[in-house]
């Protein structure tokens, strides 16, 4: 969609398999996040800040009836599994 076109466009690099970890915080403030990547953990420090994308709910029948104004006419286009 158009946050993955404007991240290629802006030259930003995306990992896949790359689950996190744990996020890093200073203060009041979360500066980075520690992802497995290739078997390892590495440390990502944002610069100017970041995206937290969790995916949404559309695969989770229980919270698509709860906050989806109509959910039998829903049609999610989520993957069955987010593995």
């Amino acid at each position: 969609g158009r946050l993955l076109r404007s991240a290629l466009d802006a030259g930003v690099t995306l990992w896949e398999s790359s689950p996190a970890l744990r996020l890093i915080t200073e203060g009041a403030g979360i500066t980075g996040v520690v992802v497995k990547r290739a078997g390892r953990e590495v440390e990502i420090r944002a610069k100017r800040g970041g995206v937290l994308a969790s995916g949404g709910f559309g695969a989770n029948a229980a919270m698509v009836e709860q906050y989806m104004p109509m959910p039998g006419r829903h049609v999610s286009i989520s993957p069955e599994s987010n593995e």
